[in-house]
């Protein structure tokens, strides 16, 4: 008799997958029993699955089978034995206005040889499980945890089983497995999603750190979610969460805050990730950065004080304080507006337009630093004698940003974008070359030639009569605008249009550092990502579930190549070339039977 009972429809697309280790605490003995599937595990070493649509926990030494392009299954054999525990998921596809529970009951109906055992209860923020026992084909009896979720329209099914003699040592993993499900499909609610065009390639060698679902992850750009550094974030909880990962120059070591609190953390490249318990609280609207030899990183305190931290010892030092106009400088308080507040997340700004604070390492003896709460009047600070230098050419420039090498610095002020050299600071007149592009943003490539920078209207179906150029601060909530990513080189003033859409920002914007491509998140509007009532999905859930979405675009942009959709996160970040740390193989799925024989 067969224990799973399919009839979903078929989604569109194949599966995209990769496995990348979880390293947690166990004896080698235990991971060993565990992996090799014997049904009374102490301890088990997990890997990551992604998909196109999900992401899920599994055990490291389980084999992944596809089923068709709408089911996979996990054991220690490519097939369902009935001495072996095992995982099966299916993607249900649209299931309209039915809820997790609905779909439980759905199962309860078509597996009547089943019999629940127990109560019904959350498997995490999106789902609802029950346990089932019923008959196996060799006569024994098997116990399964069956998980409905539903989010953005679309459901899913997970369902873990193990012989009924060992099915309570499993338990507490096929729990953990539940807790790990996350939905990364599109927000169309078709059941659909967008499988890439081009596969991103380059940069193999270079880390890619970002914020996904609270947790600080480490991947390349080809392996996204990756290995998570942290693991006890939760953004649905609304607990510990982390902010602002920077990977140091020389590649060793990644700096990021921990809230609440704002404290920061440093963690060791490494397999696994090592994290300092050192927390030394910062003010978390000005930037972290790094030393441009990677040994310390910089930081504002919350009395204003510019210090830096040692990544080897841990220890401190103060540098100097701030003038008094910058010491009090807070992050703007959250906004109602989803889609304006998930912008500000991304790119810890200050205020409503992307602005942020600006604090850069140059040189070894040269800091700079916006000396109030607008972000701008940058000053210099000279480590070495403590000396704070007002730039007075600076006074209205804001949304610095400098060059790979650090070389140059950009600005956005009312000119345009002004250029300088880092070198000819702390010159309160340095000499300027301002560019006319009316920038909301911008970001430096990988050499000191290329400038990228953002540009938004309001869509021209939501415009007022007579259209609207940009946005103002009577724009309304839920309003569309037209993103336009754009790339501009200084040698020759040629301009150029890398993306453009609608969505309500383009957020933070990291550029290869062998100039390969760049990664971008498109921020949604509100109107295009969907709201909680009409998805299923909870506003918590929708922040857990951000609706940024990251994009990786080759460079140099050939003729109808178009970015490739990644996943959605936060704030990622490239590190230097040659930084990638062991953070798992991508496992290929292997072809497998469209059904179960012997289930």
């Amino acid at each position: 008799m067969n224990c799973f009972r399919t009839a979903a429809p078929r989604i569109r697309g194949g599966l995209m997958a990769a496995a990348l280790t979880l390293l947690l605490a166990a004896s080698p003995a235990a991971i060993t029993a565990a992996q090799s599937g014997t049904p009374t595990p102490t301890a088990v070493l997990f890997n990551i699955y992604r998909a196109a649509t999900y992401t899920l926990n599994y055990p490291a030494g389980w084999q992944i089978t596809p089923r068709g392009d709408h089911e996979t299954f996990f054991s220690s054999v490519p097939a369902p034995v009935c001495g072996q525990p095992g995982l099966l998921v299916t993607q249900l596809g649209s299931v309209g206005s039915k809820t997790a529970d609905i779909l439980l009951d759905d199962y309860t109906v078509n597996n009547s040889y089943l019999t629940a055992v127990g109560n019904r209860d959350d498997a995490n923020d999106l789902g609802r499980f029950q346990e089932y026992r019923g008959p196996c084909t060799d006569g024994s009896t098997r116990t399964l945890r069956v998980a409905m979720f539903v989010a953005f329209g679309s459901g899913y099914r997970v369902t873990a089983f193990a012989p009924k003699i060992s099915y309570a040592q499993w338990q507490p993993f096929f729990a953990q497995i539940d807790r790990s499900f996350t939905v990364t499909a599109d927000s169309s609610g078709s059941g659909s999603s967008a499988q890439p065009v081009y596969a991103p390639v380059g940069v193999p060698d270079t880390l890619l750190v970002h914020i996904f679902n609270g947790n600080v992850f480490m991947a390349t750009v080809a392996d996204v979610p990756g290995t998570p550094i942290t693991r006890d974030g939760s953004v649905v909880a609304q607990t510990i969460h982390y902010a602002d990962p920077q990977i140091a120059p020389d590649g060793k070591h990644i700096a990021f805050i921990r809230w609440p609190g704002a404290t920061l953390q440093i963690a060791t490249i490494a397999a696994p990730p090592l994290v300092s318990d050192t927390k030394i609280a910062v003010n978390p609207a000005f930037p972290l950065a790094w030393s441009p030899d990677g040994t310390q990183i910089g930081f504002v305190t919350p009395a204003g004080m510019i210090s830096a931290l040692p990544a080897a010892n841990g220890v401190p030092r103060t540098m100097a304080t701030l003038p008094t106009p910058a010491l009090n400088c807070a992050t703007a308080p959250p906004l109602q507006d989803a889609a304006a507040a998930m912008w500000q997340t991304d790119l810890d700004s200050i205020d409503n337009s992307g602005n942020m604070l600006f604090l850069g390492w140059p040189t070894a003896s040269l800091l700079i630093v916006s000396g109030d709460c607008t972000g701008g009047h940058l000053t210099t600070f000279d480590p070495n004698s403590g000396t704070l230098t007002p730039i007075s050419a600076l006074a209205d420039v804001t949304h610095a940003a400098l060059s790979a090498d650090r070389s140059l610095l950009a600005g956005i002020s009312a000119a345009g974008v002004i250029v300088l050299n880092s070198a000819d600071l702390p010159n309160p007149a340095p000499k300027i070359r301002t560019l006319p592009l009316a920038a909301e943003r911008i970001v430096w490539g990988s050499d000191d030639r290329t400038l990228y920078f953002t540009t938004r209207a309001v869509h021209s179906s939501a415009a007022t009569p007579g259209g609207t150029a940009s946005p103002t601060p009577s724009t309304p909530a839920n309003t569309v605008y037209d993103v336009t990513l754009h790339q501009y080189n200084m040698l020759s003033s040629q301009e150029s249009t890398l993306y453009s859409g609608p969505g309500y920002a383009i957020g933070s914007i990291s550029v290869a550092p062998d100039g390969s491509g760049l990664v971008f998140d498109v921020i949604q509007a509100d109107a295009a990502s969907g709201a909680g009532s009409s998805t299923g999905v909870s506003v918590s859930q929708l922040r857990d579930q951000p609706v940024a979405r990251l994009y990786w675009q080759t460079l140099p942009v050939h003729s109808g190549e178009p970015p490739t959709l990644l996943i959605d996160t936060l704030q990622a970040n490239f590190g230097p070339t040659g930084s990638t740390a062991l953070i798992g193989v991508p496992v290929t799925p292997r072809a497998g039977a469209t059904n179960i024989p012997g289930g």
